[in-house]
This record gives structure tokens, sequence and C-alpha cells, in this order.
């Protein structure tokens, strides 16, 4: 069981080195850092935030923080920053953070490469950050700093490396389905959930087959499981039907894929005002776990998951009924659910992204 004391900040930075000459350390380094992570953590973006959190919150600080001086001003706390070593920071958050977040409780992590807006130099490159976030929590459990996109493969590893994974499962979606990747997610105990993508084209070609042929024949003879689900923000909305086929004998390459045990395809059907798009993605799995389980993203159910089997059932050649929502007009689950049975392969969705992405572009 965790102590108290393991889940101190001061347990875990008692490795960074005091970079203030003497007169300077009118305030305790770890207090300094302990209302610095705070403030972020509340939301504070810049140096004069953390100082008005800590104002703000003096009261509080103040029960288990020394403060000799009161709270930094946002000088020192910036001044102290730019000069701690980033490598023993990143280390003691990293743990601190490892303490803190049972990873039994979270079930799913996502592991993403963003190039950070704003950071291009003049040589034309930018920051690129590899990170791990947990989306139940909306906290982000590490990243790491590469130099190009095209490093991001090999940044992983040791991303993975700085955190207990152990249970959870660890969806990549940018980055395809390399083996070392699906590799080193299983030495850490996690299980991997990877997006298939055309870097793959013998493994993609696969799974499609793999979905047409449990479509022709209504599913029957073919283990599965079946998930929707609904997320609205930011102006638009977002439904999600996720299928999962336990059935691997049409793979001609799954041996390649360590402990690999489930195909997933997840259809979206996305509307942003009287806009829509479709897309179809493809993803394979070391946990044999349900539709539910194995659909990326956050996201909360749709109200009639019978209504959805049923449409599983009947594919195209049965129509696959939907309910009708105000006006005659078909609820956006319905068309999730009849888009995704009615045509799996993508067949009628490449056909409606041709037609969907001009008016998007504004053509």
């Amino acid at each position: 069981m965790t102590t108290d004391h393991e889940l101190s900040l001061a347990h875990h930075f008692a490795g960074l080195t005091e970079p203030r000459i003497d007169r300077s350390q009118l305030h305790e380094l770890l207090d300094i850092v302990a209302i610095a992570i705070c403030a972020v953590v509340a939301g504070a973006d810049t140096w004069d935030d953390i100082e008005d959190f800590g104002n703000a919150k003096i009261t509080w600080l103040s029960t288990f923080l020394d403060l000799p001086n009161g709270i930094p001003s946002h000088d020192t706390f910036r001044d102290l920053f730019r000069h701690l070593d980033p490598g023993t920071f990143q280390d003691g958050f990293t743990a601190w953070i490892n303490a803190v977040w049972t990873p039994r409780r979270v079930q799913h992590v996502a592991i993403d490469g963003k190039a950070m807006r704003g950071s291009r130099g003049l040589c034309g490159t930018c920051l690129h950050l590899v990170s791990v976030w947990v989306g139940a929590n909306s906290l982000t459990l590490g990243q790491v700093a590469v130099e190009d996109k095209s490093n991001e493969i090999t940044a992983i590893p040791k991303l993975l490396q700085l955190l207990k994974l152990q249970g959870a499962l660890v969806s990549i979606d940018a980055l395809g389905c390399p083996k070392e990747i699906a590799q080193a997610i299983r030495a850490t105990g996690a299980d991997y959930l990877l997006q298939v993508k055309g870097n793959q084209p013998t493994l993609q070609a696969d799974i499609q087959a793999s979905f047409d042929a449990a479509f022709a024949a209504d599913y029957v003879g073919f283990e599965h499981d079946l998930w929707g689900s609904v997320g609205r923000g930011h102006g638009r909305q977002e439904e999600r039907v996720c299928l999962v086929l336990y059935n691997l004998e049409r793979l001609s390459t799954p041996a390649e894929w360590l402990d690999l045990q489930a195909i997933v395809q997840v259809t979206r059907t996305r509307w942003i005002g009287d806009q829509d798009s479709f897309e179809v993605s493809y993803y394979i799995s070391s946990r044999r776990g349900s539709a539910e389980a194995l659909s990326p993203g956050g996201t909360r159910p749709l109200g009639d998951r019978k209504r959805l089997a049923r449409g599983a059932g009947r594919g195209v050649r049965g129509g696959c009924q939907s309910s009708q929502g105000p006006g005659g007009r078909r609820e956006p689950g319905d068309a999730a659910a009849h888009r995704c049975f009615s045509d799996p392969s993508g067949r009628q969705q490449r056909q409606h992204q041709r037609q969907v992405a001009p008016r998007q572009l504004g053509r």
C-alpha cells in the first residue's frame, strides 16, 4: 500500500539541485515547485497566474508548506524554473504521477504526438511532443520531446519506460501500428489498441476482408461484440459505432503481432452545423475486451443497444430499420449504425467522402 511519504512531492523531488546562491534563497525550493505544480493543475498558464494562484490560496498552502517569506513573485518562479535541470525535474514529476495515479482505476490511456503551436524557430523546425493522455481524468501522465515527427516512434518506448501502465489499455491512432511498439507496450504489462493504416497494407486488407466476410454471413459463426457511443462539444457532434471480431483465422500474419486477440472496426459520423462527414478506422488489440472497452476515446453510450444489434444482423439486405426523430429526421445514432452495418468495407463511405469533402473545403 502506498504511504503518505511515497506520495509527497518532497520525496519525489528530493533529487532536485538548488540552482540559486545562498543570498537568493528567500523561498524554499520545494515550496516554489509545489505552488507551481498546484497552480498549473488548477489551470494557470503564465508565471503571473502562478503568483496569483499562490496569493489566492495562501491559507491552504500554509497548511503543508513552510512559506517563510510568503508567496514568491512571478519573477522568482520564472528564474528558478529557467535554471532547474529539466531531466531531473521530469524524472521527479513522472515518479510522483506514477505514485498518485492508480492504473487499476484508469483503463484507457492514449499516446499521441503533436507539434507545438508557436514553437517554430528560424530554421523552420518546431517542437514535437509525444504525450501519454488519460482522457477520463484529463491528465497527461508524461511526455517527451523529439526532434521531428519522424522520431516519434523511437520516442514511444522511452516514454513507456517512465510510466507504470500495467493493466491499462494503451491506444495509438496517429502513428500506425509498428510491431516494435506493440512489443514495447506488452513489455510494460499493458495491452495495446493500435490503428491500422496504409503502412501495413497486408494487415489492413485482411481486416477489411474479415469484416466483409462477417457482414456477408450476417455475423453468423463470427464471435463479435457491438457498442455505440455519442460525444458533443466545441459545436460538433460525433457518434461512433464500434464492432469487434474475435475470429482471426482470415489474417495472414497474426503471429507478427504479439498476443493479438481482436480486430476492431470503428465508424465515426460527425456533424458540424449542417455539414457531416463519415469515416471508417481499423484497429488491432491484444485485449479480448468488449466493444465498449475497445472503443477509442471517451464517450457516452447511445440509448438503444438492441437496435444497433438488430442493424448488425440485417445489414443492407434487411434495410437496417431505424427510428425517426422529430419531423421524420433520422436520429444521428441510427445513421451511424446504418452506415456501419450496411457498408462495413467502406465502399459507400468512400463515395460519401468524395461528395462531402469538397463541401467541407468550400469548393
